[in-house]
């Protein structure tokens, strides 16, 4: 909310999210224990996002507060595990070897919309007939159902007004922040 933005800008957190754009989302997840920032005090919205940081904020932010993790070797490998013993990921899609990669949006859309499977035991969506995504024949197949269901429960959506996915971009800080907040319902 307004008062945390001015809490934090007066404390000097984040100096380089004063007037962005996701500077409500990422307060709101930083005041939630979800995010953090480096050091120097800033957040970094447009740094890119690897699988392991995105894994450890989705994960964070979703599961139940009573469950740990175990055998935490390296700051990734607990949401890691997690949401490969949970099902939430994969070893062919999601090998250990490549955490450390930036994220793209078709795996961004895998991951949460499979947490919203799984943790939140919600449903696929119907697909309406007419249902079509511009950029369709660009999503990987292992992904297109599930780059669909996040279009239908409103995850991650276009990026433009055609509705263009670009599935194989990806996502900085600043996006990823509102896009976890915009699924949790958290502002």
């Amino acid at each position: 909310n307004d008062k945390d933005v001015e809490n934090y800008r007066n404390r000097k957190y984040f100096t380089d999210m004063r007037n962005n754009w996701a500077e409500k989302s990422v307060y709101a997840l930083f005041n939630r224990g979800f995010v953090s920032g480096f050091p120097d005090r800033t957040y970094r919205p447009y740094n890119t996002i690897s699988i392991a940081e995105f894994l450890c904020i989705a994960i964070n932010s979703s599961k139940p507060e009573e469950e740990t993790y175990s055998n935490v070797n390296e700051w990734w490998d607990g949401a890691y595990y997690y949401a490969l013993n949970k099902g939430i990921i994969n070893e062919e899609l999601f090998p250990v070897d490549g955490v450390k990669n930036n994220i793209t949006r078709e795996e961004m859309a895998y991951i949460l919309v499979k947490i919203d499977e799984i943790m939140n035991n919600n449903e696929p969506l119907e697909v309406p007939e007419d249902f079509s995504i511009v950029d369709m024949e660009l999503i990987s197949p292992e992904f297109k159902d599930i780059v669909v269901q996040s279009y239908l429960k409103g995850f991650i959506c276009g990026v433009d007004e055609k509705g263009t996915f670009n599935p194989l971009a990806n996502a900085n800080r600043a996006q990823t922040a509102a896009i976890i907040c915009r699924v949790l319902g958290v502002e």
